[in-house]
């Protein structure tokens, strides 16, 4: 329902393009509803991509930091999400980069970086399964964790947005700022050496992708 004459729509009545000037003129509200509205998937991305709930939580707020002091300069050539996402990619290689520089980089911390929902499925999940089926489910995902952790930032941004944001490719060309050739070919390397990886640690039989 349209807002009456001269009475402007709440942000949650409005779309993401109708939000971005507003916030861009140091609208508040409408920054705050954005950020409802992406928070989730920005710090899933940014767990995806450090492997760590601290770094994760920091990148997460820088990056909105970020958003909101550039706001003004954003074109709107591509979706607010997606430009959120470049946002994330690029702290995420700034961090690697430094923590590479210093070699100081961090374990994996614990919990499944391929499912943001982990905790509160498990919470509702009830009896808990077998301690055999529990240590063999814990198994794998150490093993995931510390398979996606030793993939190179290129390979592992472009697995992370098309296997866990479900972005087709041309979006992930679009925020990784390369062309779809090179996008396909490093989701193609990055599920190659995820393989690799998994049968190395006795979690994949060989053979399988």
């Amino acid at each position: 329902m349209t807002a009456p004459p001269g009475v402007a729509e709440a942000p949650t009545a409005l779309d993401d393009k109708d939000l971005v000037p507003r916030a861009a003129d140091r609208d508040m509200e409408a920054f705050a509803e954005l950020m409802r509205r992406h928070q989730n998937h920005v710090h899933a991305l940014a767990w995806r991509l450090t492997g760590n709930r601290e770094d994760a939580r920091d990148l997460a707020q820088e990056a909105f930091l970020r958003a909101w002091n550039s706001l003004g300069a954003f074109r709107g050539d591509a979706a607010f999400g997606t430009w959120m996402h470049r946002i994330v990619v690029n702290l995420s290689r700034n961090l690697h980069r430094d923590r590479t520089r210093k070699g100081r980089d961090r374990e994996v911390a614990s919990g499944n970086p391929f499912d943001e929902d982990a905790p509160t499925r498990e919470a509702a999940a009830g009896p808990a399964d077998s301690p055999a089926k529990n240590a063999e489910a814990g198994e794998l995902r150490e093993a995931l964790e510390r398979c996606l952790g030793g993939l190179t930032p290129e390979y592992r941004e472009a697995f992370a947005l098309r296997v866990e944001r479900d972005m087709d490719y041309a979006a992930i060309a679009e925020t990784l700022e390369c062309p779809v050739g090179t996008v396909k070919s490093r989701i193609s390397e990055a599920r190659r050496r995820l393989a690799l990886c998994l049968e190395w640690r006795g979690v994949l039989e060989g053979g399988r992708t």
